[in-house]
């Protein structure tokens, strides 16, 4: 079980792999009835995310700056959101998409987090991991 909260919305994540959503739903990020088979879930400034136990995501909500632009996606153990979004994949390399995000932003991520399975959060420019001290 998992909460995540976005800007006026939060999702959380029952046992069984299902997705309920309480907020505003102005933009549709309320639209996860549907989901099943997810691991975890993230909650942007307007929208929601699930990741499958396959690797994959779901969306809902706004894609502007192509934020929801994740079904190429493939091999993701954890995602972050905000006003935008970033995957962390199986072999500690990163993706990233939407207007927060930069290469650099990217790199960074995969210098300080790759080469294993740890969970990652972002807030600002700070990057948060498991098993040891924070960076900037």
């Amino acid at each position: 079980m998992q909460v995540a909260a976005g800007r006026e919305h939060t999702v959380g994540l029952k046992s069984d792999g299902t997705v309920v959503a309480v907020g505003n739903n102005w933009a549709g990020q309320l639209n996860v009835a549907s989901w099943t088979d997810i691991v975890h879930v993230a909650a942007g400034s307007v929208f929601s995310l699930g990741l499958k136990s396959n690797g994959t995501l779901v969306g809902a909500g706004t894609g502007d700056q192509c934020i929801l632009n994740v079904d190429s996606w493939a091999d993701i153990v954890q995602v972050a959101a905000d006003g935008h979004t970033v995957g962390l994949k199986s072999d500690g390399t990163a993706v990233a998409v939407g207007m927060s995000c930069s290469a650099s932003s990217v790199s960074l991520l995969e210098q300080h987090c790759g080469g294993g399975r740890r969970h990652v959060s972002q807030r600002g420019s700070e990057i948060r991991r498991s098993g040891g001290g924070n960076r900037k």
